[in-house]
C-alpha cells in the first residue's frame, strides 16, 4: 500500500510536469523584422522573457515554418503587430562591460523613445542611444561619510526634451523608474504633437520552463546516541557508511513577476548502497543497506545577475519517500560459526530535508544550461530506540532546462 500511494504521487507529479510543458509552448505571435539592409520581412516573432528577447530574434515566416536567428548586428528592429512588443538594435554598455549591440525592449515610442534592457533605462531620440542613470556622491561631513545618488538622468532627458518648455516641471519629480518615466516621455510627446506607443511590459511572469540533470551524489549516514556498549549497532556510534552514486532529476521551474527570483520542484532519485565493517576480539559486523530514495523538492531560486542568467544561489526543503531500504547486520562471534541477521534498521516512512547551493547557468539560445553544487541535511530518519541517524549528502550536477 505505502509504495502504491508513492506510485501515485510520482505518477501525478509528472502528469502535471507533461501538462505545463504543454501550456507553456513557445509563443509565436504574427510580426515583422527589419534587416540592416532595410528590408522588411513579415512572420511570426517567438516572445520569451526580456533577456531572451534582448539577444535573440527568433523568426519564421510561417507557423509551420523553419526558424530563423538574427542577432542584433543583422536588425535594425522587429516587433509585433499588435504592438504590445517592440525591439531596437542600439549600441549598449551592459554592466560595465564594453559596448556591444542588443535588442533593446520598446517602452514607449514617439519622437523620444523610452527603451529598457537590464534593469536599465535608454533615451533614444535623433542623435542616439543615451543611457539614462546616476551617479554615485560622496560626502564627508564632521567625520562621517555619506553616499548619495546623483540624478544626472535628469539633466540628460532636460536636454533632449528642451523643445517642451512645460516638461521641466514634470522632470523635478520623475524617478528612475518605469512606471514614472512612462509618464514623463508620455507627456513630453503629447507637448510635441506626437502620439506616443505604449508597449506592454515584458517580463514573463508565470513562465514554466521544465528540464532534467544528472550528478553525482555522495551521501553520508551518521550513528549518534548510541551509548550501549551491548547495543547492535554501537560500533556505528558518530560515524557511518557513506555511498557515492550517480543520480538523475527532472525538474519544472517557474518564473515569478521578478524574473530572477523563481520557484522550483520535479522529482529526484536517490540510489545507495552502503557497507559497515567492524572486526573487534569478541565478534565481527558488518552492516549493508540497498536504499533507493525519491525526493519531491521545493525550492527557492534567486540569480544575481541582472541579466536574469548567471550565477545563482538555491535553498528550500525536500520531501523524501523510501522505495527501498533493505538493512542486514551481520554478527559472527568467534569461534562460534553460526552468523546472527537482524533487519531492524528501519526508516521514517517520510523525512524531510533541508538544502542550499550555489549554481551557473547559461543562456544557449532557447535552452538554458546550468551547473549546481549543493548540500541537504536529513536530521532523523532511523525508527530504533538504540540508534539514531542523521544523512548527509553533497551533489554536483549539470542539465538542461527547455
Amino acid at each position: 500500500m505505502k509504495y502504491f500511494r508513492i506510485l501515485l504521487v510520482v505518477s501525478a507529479l509528472f502528469e502535471s510536469m507533461s501538462l505545463m510543458a504543454q501550456g507553456n509552448k513557445d509563443t509565436y505571435l504574427p510580426g515583422y523584422v527589419i534587416t540592416t539592409k532595410n528590408d522588411s520581412l513579415r512572420g511570426f516573432i517567438l516572445i520569451q522573457d526580456n533577456y531572451f528577447n534582448s539577444i535573440n530574434c527568433v523568426f519564421k515566416t510561417s507557423q509551420d515554418g523553419n526558424t530563423t536567428t538574427y542577432s542584433a548586428d543583422q536588425l535594425v528592429s522587429y516587433g509585433t503587430d499588435d504592438k504590445k512588443y517592440y525591439y531596437y538594435a542600439g549600441n549598449v554598455g551592459l554592466e560595465g562591460k564594453p559596448e556591444k549591440k542588443v535588442f533593446l525592449e520598446c517602452i514607449v515610442k514617439g519622437k523620444n523613445s523610452l527603451f529598457y534592457n537590464v534593469n536599465q533605462f535608454y533615451l533614444k531620440s535623433q542623435s542616439g542611444v543615451v543611457e539614462l542613470t546616476t551617479q554615485e556622491h560622496t560626502i564627508t561631513r564632521d567625520s562621517k561619510t555619506f553616499t548619495t545618488q546623483l540624478p544626472v538622468f535628469r539633466s540628460t532627458l532636460q536636454n533632449e526634451m528642451k523643445d517642451c518648455g512645460a516638461i521641466y516641471d514634470y522632470l523635478q519629480t520623475t524617478k528612475l523608474e518605469r512606471k514614472s518615466l512612462t509618464e514623463l516621455f508620455v507627456k513630453y510627446n503629447e507637448c510635441v504633437g506626437v502620439q506616443s506607443v505604449v508597449f506592454k511590459k515584458n517580463l514573463k511572469g508565470g513562465v514554466v520552463h521544465w528540464g532534467f540533470s544528472l550528478g553525482v551524489t555522495a551521501t553520508q549516514l551518521t550513528f549518534t546516541s548510541v551509548d550501549n556498549p551491548n547495543a547492535d549497532y554501537h560500533f556505528l556510534n558518530n560515524s557511518g557508511p557513506g555511498s557515492t552514486n550517480l543520480t538523475p532529476s527532472f525538474w519544472t521551474e517557474f518564473s515569478l513577476s521578478n524574473p530572477r527570483f523563481r520557484l522550483r520542484t520535479g522529482a529526484t532519485f536517490y540510489n545507495a548502497n552502503y557497507r559497515s565493517y567492524s572486526e573487534t576480539a569478541t565478534d565481527i559486523r558488518e552492516l549493508t543497506i540497498k536504499s533507493l530514495r525519491l525526493e519531491i523538492p521545493l525550492h527557492a531560486k534567486y540569480v544575481f545577475s541582472k541579466r536574469n542568467t548567471g550565477m545563482y544561489a538555491i535553498g528550500g526543503l525536500g520531501v523524501n519517500a523510501f522505495l527501498q531500504w533493505d538493512p542486514l547486520l551481520t554478527i559472527t562471534t568467534p569461534p562460534n560459526p553460526n552468523v546472527n541477521n537482524i533487519t531492524n534498521l528501519k526508516t521514517n516512512p517520510i523525512v524531510a530535508n533541508l538544502m542550499g547551493g550555489i549554481g551557473y547557468e547559461y543562456q544557449a539560445g532557447k535552452f538554458k544550461l546550468f551547473a549546481e553544487a549543493n548540500y541537504g541535511f536529513i536530521p532523523d530518519m532511523i525508527i530504533l530506540s538504540t540508534a539514531k541517524c542523521s544523512m548527509s549528502a553533497f551533489t554536483f550536477t549539470g542539465g538542461i532546462l527547455f
